[in-house]
């Protein structure tokens, strides 16, 4: 079982700094589990931080990705063979790479009814539009607000909750 990663061990351009590196999976610890990564999301989260652009750097070297689903296929234990089989989202990050490793209170367990088109986005997108438009924003029902802008999944999500939140 071969890993592959899209890691960077400096900053810069994302075409420049990142490089396919092939590797032998990491051993697990007893409260980790490996989870086999079929689909990622891409967002600017995901580039931004390669150029060293955020006030807290990643530390090097670091894998690209925030998002990912996949399914479990090896845990560290005995007490965690239940999650083998079961499909996985890492709130871990280091995503863009065949393997991630994961601690166990790190997971959320996919359900069967939602694809993994879906599956690999609901984490960074979804939160940051709730948390723009139910904490920060103050709505009142009968205002208007003006979004410019708002095709991206963060803007569509965001006009989505606005929406129900003005109603409410």
């Amino acid at each position: 079982m071969e890993n592959e990663s899209l890691l960077y061990t400096e900053f810069g351009q994302p075409s420049a700094v990142v490089q396919l590196v092939r590797s032998e999976p990491q051993p697990l610890q007893a409260d980790e589990v490996r989870i086999a990564i079929s689909h990622v999301s891409v967002n600017p989260s995901d580039l931004i931080p390669i150029t060293g652009a955020y006030a807290h750097r990643t530390p090097l070297p670091a894998v690209v990705g925030y998002e990912g689903v996949g399914t479990i296929v090896e845990v560290g234990s005995s007490e965690l063979k239940e999650l083998i089989g079961q499909r996985a989202l890492s709130l871990d990050g280091g995503t863009w790479q065949r393997y991630v490793v994961s601690k166990r209170e790190q997971l959320i367990l996919v359900p069967n009814s939602l694809p993994d088109e879906l599956a690999c986005q609901m984490y960074i997108n979804p939160l940051t539009a709730w948390v723009l438009c139910m904490e920060w924003m103050s709505l009142s029902p009968g205002e208007t607000l003006l979004v410019n802008a708002a095709n991206s999944a963060i803007g569509k999500l965001f006009l989505q909750l606005a929406q129900k939140k003005a109603r409410a």
